[in-house]
């Protein structure tokens, strides 16, 4: 249930100062942080919040390697009518996402009065230590986690949806780091114009109106940052200017923006810009912190925002989803007009504005096929489905006794393991047959899953056999095909 904003009389919980709180040792003003925040600091400052009445501190499991995973709530008021979450350092390697949240736990700590009392702020301050801790990019698992939201086959990906299906926060943001001085920018004596970046959830399967909120959130972000002289873009991504393409946030649902938005949220990505050529990648570190630090208050202070997007995600809770899913979607380019692209010219320092054609930023969606009523599971693969229904909160029925049922069967053509450069998609792409339906018999313990609640589109994202990108994209998923190549999941008409 969504709740309209208090504006006034709320009663606040208890919060007593305890003078004993420890504090970690780094400079107390973010604008002199030289060097990442380490996880044994976080920790300190996880600590601290656990000793004081307005914070809830849930230990949510662990890393491969075991350390600790941490959620920090803080909350003000019994009942706040916005709550958001922040998620720090999923790229180990991408750090000021996780130094920006971890000095607002210390404000959160010290200085409560910064914070709006009818604002419930959540915290995953590092959700990959044992990357950050050796500054790697993947965590021990050898997992890119921001690839593993479809697949859910990491305990650090499966503890940030479980901390999103508990909270069901209003909006959920990632927190990442792009390289500014990539190979093919210096070539050209360049730099990446933006410091920091920020997109919205766009599959096209989530409703329309958590894809214009997004964009509405995004751009309201600009006057903040041209005011700090920030240089700030929407996310986008490509190769080199003026030729080469730039698009914006891949459509797909296995990253946390997307695949987090299917719990009824608004999702966003924050890219801060790190020049990782440098001598010392962290001589700017703090002006990436601060960078941060503008766009996550917006999402705590913008009363109008907040005050739509209530508005927008309470409508959203009648909204059934489409008739149609989309299964095959890209970027594309509707207008001939150029685009102008800004980068910064390394030697001079200076601005420079290039007009390029190849900047996609229109959805495209190349093939539909209609939604099931509802998937039914094998039960020679029942097992590791349910396992990821189970933690992507997708309700089942274990049939008890065989079932005779019309289905639609489907099966694996391909998967196309080369990197599509007509469509500049990524590899691994299933190639899938759906087939006419007909009657099968399922044997007791396969899993029937009914669309016909707030899960639906989460299932269907996760579960539709027919995407250009889904479960089958991994080998651990193929394996459970059957000979001639049908897959384990069936459609029911």
């Amino acid at each position: 249930m969504r709740f309209p904003l208090l504006i006034a009389g709320l009663l606040a919980l208890s919060v007593p100062m305890n003078a004993n709180v420890t504090v970690p040792d780094l400079p107390r003003n973010p604008a002199e942080i030289k060097k990442p925040v380490s996880y044994a600091q976080v920790e300190v400052l996880v600590d601290a919040a656990r000793q004081l009445d307005r914070f809830t501190v849930r230990e949510e499991g662990k890393s491969v390697e075991g350390r600790t995973l941490y959620s920090v709530t803080m909350k003000q008021v019994e009942v706040p009518a916005w709550e958001v979450l922040f998620i720090g350092c999923q790229h180990g390697n991408e750090h000021s996402g996780k130094d920006a949240i971890a000095y607002m736990l210390w404000d959160m700590i010290e200085h409560p009065e910064k914070f709006p009392e009818d604002v419930a702020v959540h915290l995953i301050p590092n959700s990959n230590p044992d990357g950050s801790e050796a500054d790697r990019r993947i965590n021990s698992g050898e997992q890119d986690l921001n690839r593993d939201h479809l697949h859910l086959s990491q305990p650090e990906t499966r503890v940030m949806h479980q901390v999103v299906a508990r909270l069901r926060p209003h909006v959920v943001v990632d927190c990442h780091e792009f390289a500014r001085d990539s190979g093919d920018y210096l070539e050209n004596g360049w730099l990446e114009w933006p410091l920091i970046m920020m997109d919205t959830a766009n599959h096209p399967y989530l409703p329309e109106s958590i894809y214009s909120t997004g964009k509405e959130w995004v751009h309201r972000a600009q006057p903040l940052m041209d005011a700090k002289g920030i240089n700030y873009h929407r996310y986008y991504v490509g190769g080199t200017p003026p030729h080469d393409e730039q698009r914006y946030s891949t459509l797909d649902a296995d990253d946390a923006r997307n695949g987090l938005a299917t719990y009824g949220g608004l999702g966003f990505i924050i890219e801060a810009g790190i020049q990782r050529r440098a001598e010392d990648p962290f001589f700017d570190l703090n002006k990436r912190v601060e960078a941060y630090h503008v766009l996550l208050n917006q999402f705590l202070h913008d009363r109008e925002m907040i005050e739509r997007s209530i508005s927008t995600l309470d409508k959203l809770a009648d909204e059934q989803p489409a008739e149609f899913i989309p299964t095959n979607f890209f970027w594309a380019r509707t207008s001939t007009e150029p685009k102008m692209m800004k980068v910064i010219d390394r030697a001079t320092g200076e601005t420079k504005e290039l007009p390029i054609g190849n900047f996609m930023e229109d959805r495209v969606v190349k093939s539909f096929v209609p939604k099931p009523t509802g998937y039914i599971v094998h039960a020679a693969e029942a097992e590791a489905y349910a396992t990821l229904l189970e933690h992507k909160s997708i309700p089942f029925e274990k049939l008890a006794e065989p079932l005779s049922i019309s289905v639609e069967p489907c099966t694996l053509v391909t998967v196309e393991a080369d990197y599509d450069e007509l469509y500049s998609r990524y590899e691994d792409r299933q190639i899938v047959k759906r087939e006419k339906a007909k009657e099968v018999e399922f044997p007791a313990g396969s899993l029937k899953i009914t669309l016909d609640g707030e899960h639906t589109r989460r299932a269907v994202i996760t579960l539709e056999p027919t995407q250009l990108y889904g479960l089958y994209q991994r080998p651990e998923w193929r394996k459970g095909t059957a000979d001639g190549g049908t897959l384990p999941v069936y459609r029911i008409p």
